[in-house]
Protein backbone atom coordinates (compact mmCIF):
# COMPACT_ATOMS: atom_id res chain seq x y z
CA UNK A 1 0.00 0.00 0.00
CA UNK A 2 1.63 3.43 -0.91
CA UNK A 3 0.81 5.98 1.18
CA UNK A 4 0.99 9.48 -0.42
CA UNK A 5 2.12 12.29 1.22
CA UNK A 6 0.26 15.69 1.47
CA UNK A 7 1.62 18.55 0.08
CA UNK A 8 2.15 21.96 1.90
CA UNK A 9 -1.04 23.31 0.24
CA UNK A 10 -2.87 20.06 1.99
CA UNK A 11 -1.51 20.83 5.36
CA UNK A 12 -2.31 24.54 5.33
CA UNK A 13 -5.95 24.35 4.51
CA UNK A 14 -6.14 21.40 6.99
CA UNK A 15 -4.48 23.88 9.39
CA UNK A 16 -6.48 26.78 8.42
CA UNK A 17 -9.93 25.31 8.30
CA UNK A 18 -9.17 23.07 11.92
CA UNK A 19 -7.69 26.41 13.63
CA UNK A 20 -11.28 27.77 12.68
CA UNK A 21 -13.10 25.05 13.74
CA UNK A 22 -12.19 24.92 17.42
CA UNK A 23 -12.58 28.51 18.43
CA UNK A 24 -15.99 27.66 19.44
CA UNK A 25 -18.62 30.75 19.58
CA UNK A 26 -16.88 32.51 16.85
CA UNK A 27 -18.85 33.20 13.35
CA UNK A 28 -16.62 30.46 11.59
CA UNK A 29 -17.41 27.18 14.16
CA UNK A 30 -20.57 28.47 14.26
CA UNK A 31 -21.13 27.87 10.09
CA UNK A 32 -19.74 24.41 10.66
CA UNK A 33 -17.82 24.17 7.50
CA UNK A 34 -16.41 20.67 6.53
CA UNK A 35 -13.87 20.61 3.61
CA UNK A 36 -14.96 18.78 0.57
CA UNK A 37 -12.12 18.88 -1.73
CA UNK A 38 -8.56 19.92 -2.16
CA UNK A 39 -6.66 20.93 -5.31
CA UNK A 40 -3.25 21.97 -5.00
CA UNK A 41 -2.66 22.08 -8.54
CA UNK A 42 -5.31 24.28 -9.35
CA UNK A 43 -4.90 26.36 -6.00
CA UNK A 44 -8.65 25.25 -5.21
CA UNK A 45 -10.87 23.82 -1.79
CA UNK A 46 -14.67 23.07 -2.13
CA UNK A 47 -16.08 23.69 1.42
CA UNK A 48 -19.92 22.60 2.35
CA UNK A 49 -21.87 24.42 4.65
CA UNK A 50 -25.46 23.26 5.84
CA UNK A 51 -27.80 26.48 6.36
CA UNK A 52 -29.21 26.27 9.96
CA UNK A 53 -32.29 28.45 11.08
CA UNK A 54 -30.13 31.27 12.97
CA UNK A 55 -28.68 31.78 9.46
CA UNK A 56 -31.70 32.70 7.84
CA UNK A 57 -33.21 36.72 6.88
CA UNK A 58 -36.69 38.05 7.83
CA UNK A 59 -37.68 36.36 4.22
CA UNK A 60 -36.37 33.00 5.63
CA UNK A 61 -33.57 32.57 3.17
CA UNK A 62 -29.57 32.58 3.81
CA UNK A 63 -28.43 36.06 5.07
CA UNK A 64 -26.16 37.59 2.67
CA UNK A 65 -23.97 38.18 5.46
CA UNK A 66 -23.66 34.51 6.23
CA UNK A 67 -23.12 33.80 2.43
CA UNK A 68 -20.33 36.76 2.54
CA UNK A 69 -19.05 34.75 5.64
CA UNK A 70 -18.63 31.65 4.09
CA UNK A 71 -17.24 32.80 0.85
CA UNK A 72 -14.80 35.16 2.88
CA UNK A 73 -13.59 31.79 4.99
CA UNK A 74 -13.40 29.55 1.97
CA UNK A 75 -11.21 32.70 -0.42
CA UNK A 76 -9.24 33.15 2.92
CA UNK A 77 -8.45 29.70 2.95
CA UNK A 78 -7.10 29.39 -0.53
CA UNK A 79 -4.61 32.32 -0.18
CA UNK A 80 -3.47 31.11 3.01
CA UNK A 81 -2.78 27.81 2.00
CA UNK A 82 -1.42 29.38 -1.42
CA UNK A 83 1.44 31.65 0.57
CA UNK A 84 3.38 31.56 3.26
CA UNK A 85 1.80 34.40 5.30
CA UNK A 86 0.71 33.41 8.96
CA UNK A 87 -2.36 35.24 8.40
CA UNK A 88 -4.34 36.83 5.44
CA UNK A 89 -7.05 38.98 6.58
CA UNK A 90 -9.18 40.32 4.08
CA UNK A 91 -8.34 43.50 2.76
CA UNK A 92 -11.82 43.72 0.30
CA UNK A 93 -14.50 41.34 -1.28
CA UNK A 94 -16.78 41.92 -3.86
CA UNK A 95 -20.17 39.45 -3.34
CA UNK A 96 -22.99 39.14 -6.53
CA UNK A 97 -26.23 37.56 -5.15
CA UNK A 98 -27.80 35.71 -8.30
CA UNK A 99 -30.79 33.00 -5.76
CA UNK A 100 -31.79 32.73 -2.66
CA UNK A 101 -30.44 29.96 -0.43
CA UNK A 102 -32.74 28.39 1.75
CA UNK A 103 -32.94 26.30 5.15
CA UNK A 104 -31.64 23.89 5.03
CA UNK A 105 -30.04 23.39 1.87
CA UNK A 106 -26.05 22.33 1.39
CA UNK A 107 -23.98 24.72 -0.03
CA UNK A 108 -20.89 24.52 -1.60
CA UNK A 109 -18.00 27.06 -1.48
CA UNK A 110 -15.79 26.69 -4.61
CA UNK A 111 -12.76 29.01 -4.08
CA UNK A 112 -9.85 29.37 -6.67
CA UNK A 113 -6.53 31.56 -5.48
CA UNK A 114 -5.65 33.68 -8.85
CA UNK A 115 -2.35 35.46 -7.51
CA UNK A 116 -0.91 34.81 -4.26
CA UNK A 117 2.06 37.62 -4.17
CA UNK A 118 4.73 38.91 -1.32
CA UNK A 119 1.97 41.46 -0.29
CA UNK A 120 -1.18 40.45 -1.40
CA UNK A 121 -3.33 37.53 -3.06
CA UNK A 122 -6.46 37.57 -5.10
CA UNK A 123 -9.34 35.02 -4.73
CA UNK A 124 -12.66 33.69 -6.44
CA UNK A 125 -15.88 32.24 -5.09
CA UNK A 126 -18.31 30.12 -6.90
CA UNK A 127 -21.38 29.17 -4.25
CA UNK A 128 -23.98 26.17 -5.76
CA UNK A 129 -25.51 23.89 -4.17
CA UNK A 130 -25.34 19.99 -4.11
CA UNK A 131 -28.61 19.67 -5.34
CA UNK A 132 -28.36 22.04 -8.24
CA UNK A 133 -24.80 23.32 -9.96
CA UNK A 134 -25.77 26.66 -11.06
CA UNK A 135 -24.42 29.61 -9.28
CA UNK A 136 -26.35 31.38 -6.50
CA UNK A 137 -23.68 33.81 -5.78
CA UNK A 138 -20.20 34.37 -7.36
CA UNK A 139 -17.23 36.90 -4.77
CA UNK A 140 -13.98 38.14 -5.45
CA UNK A 141 -11.74 39.09 -2.69
CA UNK A 142 -8.38 40.33 -1.70
CA UNK A 143 -5.81 39.51 1.49
CA UNK A 144 -3.09 40.28 2.72
CA UNK A 145 -0.04 38.27 2.99
CA UNK A 146 0.67 38.62 6.68
CA UNK A 147 4.00 36.99 7.36
CA UNK A 148 3.42 38.29 11.54
CA UNK A 149 2.10 36.06 13.98
CA UNK A 150 -0.58 37.45 16.04
CA UNK A 151 0.46 38.04 19.79
CA UNK A 152 -1.76 36.67 22.27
Amino acid sequence: VKIMEKSLFEERVSYFIQQRQEKKDTINAMLQMQLVSINSEEKKVVIKFTVSTWELNPYQTLHGGIISAMADVAMGCVCYASSNAAATPTLQMSVSFIKAIKEGDEVLVEAICDHAGSRIAQARAFVSLIKDSSCYVNAHGSYAINLKQNKE
